[in-house]
């Protein structure tokens, strides 16, 4: 979203620096990661990736608990004091 729209949305916004060199810091390890979910991984971008878990079903119990695990990945990884 634009800045300029989010200030329409919430006039209080308050803007803070950008760190984008942590940003890709910490991309990285996400995308690394989630290597742990499938080694089937598209990354598109920086903040985007496409993990097919066609090979891997049998890991999981459903799409859902894939899912799960891979929101655990990114929770841990971004909560880590390291980080």
């Amino acid at each position: 979203m634009r800045l300029k729209d989010a200030k329409k949305l919430c006039p209080f916004l308050i803007q803070s620096g950008t760190h984008p060199e942590k940003y890709v810091e910490v991309s990285t390890q996400i995308m690394e990661a989630l290597h742990a979910v499938t080694p089937d991984i598209e990354i598109f971008s920086i903040d985007e990736a496409f993990l097919d878990i066609t090979h891997c079903q049998r890991l999981y119990s459903s799409p859902i608990a894939a899912a799960e695990r891979v929101k655990q990945i990114v929770t841990e990884l971004v909560a880590c004091p390291a980080l």
